[in-house]
């Protein structure tokens, strides 16, 4: 059993694991590179008109410190539970085979994004709206930096992904190394504002299902649309999903209200 200290140094670690890695070194390059070096050369890929200013920006880095010392918490309890091997966590590949190391990320795509869409749909009933995401939609133009600004509660919903994966999936090490590493990246894209798939890409049969930086971008600005979170699977299933063609098209169909 681990002494108070040793658990404080090992949260102390996580969290500036998490606040450099996860958070300010990422987000802090994403936003150098599309909001300050390439702002002018990639205007065209813009979803929305205008940057957030400063006040903005540091009411989202603010959120997001506390989301991740909440994080950090959720992830010292995991550490904890898979030294004792109260988790699925497997550190030999041999133990399901090379396929299943491969195809197991995707099978937490899938389980994520599921739990993702109920709970996004959740947090969005009018009495539970303010008291949990009122300050992630604040940002209806969003930043790079707003990728974690939630008030406590859900930050703890958003974070419960980790628990139910760990307890329910065999996970290797790598294969959650890279869950994260995307979620990261897709997190950064839906709120970095600037569109990477032209408007036919996006329809095509192929990539239809694959959210969009676009679907994410109008759920900031309308709210009542596109909960998803990789896919539109479920978006698609509960008529909740609007698409835009581009930055000044028609919508294509009116569900945000």
């Amino acid at each position: 059993m681990e002494n108070f200290a040793e658990i404080l140094k090992l949260y102390a670690f996580i969290f500036s694991l998490l606040a450099t890695g996860y958070y300010f070194i990422p987000v802090s390059a994403w936003y150098y590179i599309f909001f300050i070096r390439k702002r002018e050369k990639w205007n065209y890929m813009r979803v929305q008109d205008g940057f957030p200013g400063r006040k903005q920006i540091l009411r989202e880095i603010k959120y997001s410190a506390l989301s991740i010392a909440i994080f950090s918490i959720i992830a010292l309890l995991l550490v904890l539970e898979i030294r004792k091997g109260y988790t699925l966590v497997y550190f030999k590949i041999s133990d399901y085979g090379i396929v299943y190391f491969l195809v197991s990320p995707l099978i937490a795509f899938v389980i994520h994004d599921t739990l993702f869409y109920w709970t996004h749909r959740f947090m969005h009933l009018k009495k539970v709206f303010r008291f949990i995401h009122l300050v992630h939609h604040k940002s209806t133009n969003p930043t790079p930096f707003s990728i974690y600004a939630f008030q406590p509660g859900e930050a703890l919903i958003q974070s419960s992904i980790y628990p139910v994966i760990l307890h329910m999936l065999p996970m290797h090490p790598a294969m959650l190394g890279f869950f994260m590493a995307y979620n990261m990246f897709i997190n950064l894209a839906g709120h970095g504002g600037f569109e990477f798939m032209a408007p036919g890409f996006r329809r095509h049969w192929l990539f239809r299902w694959q959210n969009s930086v676009t679907n994410h971008d109008l759920h900031h600005t309308k709210f009542k649309c596109n909960f998803g979170f990789y896919f539109t699977f479920w978006d698609r299933i509960m008529h909740t999903l609007e698409e835009k063609e581009n930055r000044d098209g028609k919508d294509a169909r009116s569900v945000c209200g």
